[in-house]
């Protein structure tokens, strides 16, 4: 058949690096309120062709050095 087989022990390393990173996530925004609101909302723009990619990524890094 193929495709990627990871024997149990493998596959329970995966879903414990993947839950740690969740959690990391979820403790940065966490620590920062507002910046995951303001990031959705310039990405929204960005989705609805209100602005391009490099204003995007310009406004992006803007509001990190924010909430740094």
């Amino acid at each position: 058949m193929g495709g990627i087989h990871f024997t149990m022990n493998e596959e329970e390393l995966l879903m414990e690096r993947e839950r740690k990173v969740e959690e990391s996530y979820k403790n940065y925004f966490d620590s920062r309120p507002g910046l995951e609101k303001e990031l959705d909302e310039l990405y929204e723009l960005y989705q609805n062709d209100k602005i391009s990619f490099d204003e995007y990524r310009k406004r992006a890094l803007e509001v990190g050095k924010k909430y740094n």
